[in-house]
């Protein structure tokens, strides 16, 4: 619930003490990490993973998949994008709740700034991840942008990818269980008007989306 500028100045504060740090995204939260020496054989661990596993992260790889800008990247963002470096003299974050409120939806400009310098490939040499992981993760994120876009169609399909990718992808899963149902009751709701502004060619092809999916479910499980 930042504005743009509020983000960067935060961004661009701790990065300028901190001048090794990378940027996690859990969910739609942001996580700054950072530290002043080198970040060399970086390593996240944790010695018990009970808590994180009730959000599907049960190893130190899930962890470090949450990791969506490495500290070339955000040093990049905090270059290229206006904010400042504030203080307890100079603090424009004070004021942060009144560009709020006369804002556009915040996480929804956050997000899309984050994935704008999100870099697969840098990310993955950061991290020691395989690029396949930090790409699925990217497009988890992006279906989240087209789902607040009330597109859940386009946001299925990037989740349908998502997980080719990466199978282990617990943020896309948990995305697809929220959005597919919605869908299916959109779906058959408004099949009049979907067939009447978009054709029943598009109709039936949403339909035969759904009934593919739904052979995957327990048949057990009502939409």
């Amino acid at each position: 619930n930042l504005e743009n500028y509020d983000f960067v100045s935060i961004l661009k504060t701790f990065n300028s003490v901190f001048s090794n740090s990378f940027l996690m995204v859990t969910g739609v939260y942001t996580a700054i990490v950072g530290k002043k020496g080198n970040l060399a054989n970086f390593s996240i661990q944790s010695k018990n993973f009970e808590d994180l596993k009730l959000v599907g992260i049960d190893d130190e790889n899930k962890l470090k998949s949450l990791v969506f800008l490495s500290p070339k990247l955000l040093k990049l963002l905090t270059e290229k994008e206006k904010g400042e470096i504030v203080s307890d003299f100079k603090s424009s974050v004070e004021f942060a709740e009144f560009h709020r409120m006369v804002a556009e939806d915040t996480r929804y400009k956050n997000l899309s700034l984050i994935l704008k310098y999100s870099k697969v490939l840098d990310l993955s040499e950061f991290t020691g991840l395989d690029p396949k992981i930090h790409y699925s993760m990217i497009l988890s994120k992006e279906a989240l942008l087209k789902y607040w876009q009330r597109f859940h169609y386009d946001a299925l399909k990037i989740l349908d990818k998502s997980l080719d990718l990466y199978p282990d992808n617990f943020y896309s899963k948990f995305l697809f269980s929220l959005i597919f149902p919605e869908f299916v009751q959109f779906v058959y709701k408004y099949q009049d008007q979907i067939k009447e502004n978009y054709g029943s060619e598009i109709y039936r092809e949403l339909v035969k989306y759904i009934e593919s999916k739904m052979k995957k479910f327990d048949k057990s499980v009502e939409y």
